[in-house]
């Protein structure tokens, strides 16, 4: 706790918001809703919005360079085949989408076809780049063993992909330490620390252990409690 009081200490308020992808993916909310939580954020420098991409032409239209908006796709199963994903990540990106969450097909890792990974993983990220966009590939490591993480990492560390994304939320788990400490140990890519992160405490902890944005539906209350720490 005194490593991550300290750490919290030489943390500022312009700085933490910059690591959160602030979320709404709850398959049980509307737009209404979606419009909402667009306009509470907008008060904090979120690193982007991830939302519905049924909804990003709508929010993009409202609210325009306002806000940076990422969503998601094959989302939160993976199955869908390349030509599938491919369509859905140029729709996302047309509506105005500026970074993209992709779940991999988890049955490939299942299946020991890493070639299937790296070669998805390729052509949406050549996709996602030439329209200067983020791509964060999802691995869902609740499914999957050590071995598959550390296999899954290497792979996608001969890609084009930004971010290597824990979880998606919706699995039997959130993101749990070992998770990052191996694709840490595994990749150079960035990595995207989400599924249960809800304090700051969490926040802080997988900051320090390496994540470089922090997938979570709580942001604003986060920066609530971190404001409220620092006496601003």
């Amino acid at each position: 706790m005194r490593i991550i009081r300290d750490y919290l200490s030489k943390l500022s308020i312009e700085d933490l918001p910059k690591y959160i992808d602030n979320t709404m993916l709850k398959p049980e909310v509307g737009l209404k809703r979606v419009m909402e939580f667009i306009e509470k954020s907008l008060d904090y420098n979120f690193a982007c919005l991830v939302i519905p991409p049924c909804y990003i032409s709508e929010v993009k239209e409202k609210f325009g360079g306002k806000v940076k908006l990422a969503t998601v796709v094959s989302f939160p199963l993976g199955y869908q085949n390349i030509e599938t994903k491919r369509v859905e990540v140029e729709k996302a990106l047309s509506d105005g989408a500026e970074e993209i969450d992709y779940v991999i097909n988890i049955s490939y890792v299942k299946s020991e076809r890493y070639d299937k990974i790296r070669s998805e993983a390729e052509i949406l990220s050549k996709i996602v780049k030439k329209n200067g966009g983020v791509i964060k590939a999802i691995i869902e490591t609740p499914y999957l063993t050590n071995e598959e993480i550390a296999l899954t990492s290497k792979t996608l560390n001969e890609t084009d992909v930004d971010y290597i994304k824990t979880c998606t939320g919706f699995g039997p788990r959130g993101v749990v330490p070992s998770d990052i400490i191996l694709i840490k140990e595994n990749s150079n890519k960035k990595i995207k620390a989400s599924g249960g992160i809800r304090s700051l405490i969490d926040t802080i902890h997988y900051i320090m252990l390496g994540a470089n944005r922090i997938g979570t539906s709580s942001g604003i209350d986060i920066i609530k409690e971190f404001i409220k720490i620092k006496g601003l």
